[in-house]
């Protein structure tokens, strides 16, 4: 009896299961969090339209982003956020290069901080002795 009832329910189980999925087949892998034209701010394209942004399924460019307007199909707009996706990185790597500049000048600002307090216990050292 025990057995009957546990198949009944692992069959019920994998009937929800795949009713489930049956639902959602149609959907994306990754559900959209931000609607194709609710994203902000506006990118317009030649037609003066807002460009909708989509993500890419296909086997070349998986997850990636892109901008099309309404009027693709009539020639109308497409871009890929490769070239921004570029320009971030030489924006990162002008950042990092800034970022180790300003460590070199607080290394460089720490060392001299370290001279000047040497500097000062000696000259504490030195006005003691000639106070005594």
């Amino acid at each position: 009896m025990a057995r009957a009832q546990s198949a009944e329910t692992a069959k019920f189980a994998e009937r929800r299961i795949m009713s489930t999925y049956s639902q959602h087949s149609s959907s994306t892998p990754i559900p959209y969090r931000v609607g194709p034209l609710d994203y902000q701010s506006a990118i317009m394209c030649n037609y003066r339209v807002k460009a909708a942004r989509w993500i890419s399924w296909s086997a070349d460019n998986p997850s990636r982003w892109y901008l099309k307007c309404r009027n693709v199909r009539d020639g109308g707009c497409v871009w890929s956020a490769r070239r921004e996706k570029e320009e971030l990185v030489l924006a990162i790597q002008e950042e990092r290069l800034k970022v180790e500049e300003k460590r070199t000048e607080a290394d460089a600002a720490r060392k001299e901080l370290e001279a000047a307090g040497k500097l000062s216990c000696d000259n504490a050292e030195r006005i003691v002795v000639l106070k005594d």
